[in-house]
């Protein structure tokens, strides 16, 4: 089996803040958000203002104490144990971004060092020859595709993205669990 370099988005791949966020909407402003919904279209169909949007998403991402997507920590432990090498990629900003992430690294005890915050910036700069990268947006993946960051390219799949359109070349994978064994199965080609 070959070691290979994993490429992480943080937010709804690591940690649940999607449910976070319609969470703090239920407290805040009183709606209810299903998950199948919990992108940006879903709040603001609600009623929300795309200002109170931002504060929402500022409010949830400055946040600690975040829980993890499920499967993740036992799957990413695995990961690591099989000998790959697995860096986090965020477009938070930098500043409280890189404390909540380490925080929430050693709270969940997953041994990565190797993570960092691009300030709302394209992550293409910093993922360079990924063998495989996991992001929750397609957008995103779309992004990495074309600058040719990674190889294998994976949408985690969400009930909030299931609608999300893949480019040749992504594949949409629901769970971590679904998530290891694919990259087990890249691993040994």
């Amino acid at each position: 089996m070959k070691k290979l370099a994993i490429g992480l988005d943080f937010d709804g791949v690591c940690a649940n803040t999607p449910r976070k966020k319609a969470e703090t909407a239920a407290q805040k402003f009183n709606i209810y958000v299903p998950m199948n919904e919990c992108n940006k279209l879903g709040f603001l169909k609600r009623g929300i203002t795309e200002e109170q949007y931002s504060g929402l998403q500022a409010e949830v991402y400055s946040e600690y104490n975040l829980r993890p997507v499920q499967g993740c920590q036992t799957y990413v432990r695995k990961i690591i144990e099989d000998g790959h090498d697995i860096k986090i990629r965020s477009y938070r900003l930098e500043k409280p971004g890189i404390y909540i992430i380490n925080s929430f690294l050693v709270d969940n005890r997953l041994n990565i060092d190797d993570f960092l915050c691009t300030n709302n910036r394209s992550k293409n700069k910093y993922c360079d020859n990924f063998d495989v990268f996991i992001d929750d947006k397609a957008e995103h993946l779309l992004d990495l595709k074309k600058n040719k960051c990674a190889k294998h390219l994976i949408l985690f799949g969400a009930p909030y993205n299931k609608n999300e359109e893949l480019a040749d070349g992504m594949e949409r994978i629901c769970g971590w669990k679904n998530v290891y064994e694919e990259i087990s199965k890249i691993a040994r080609k």
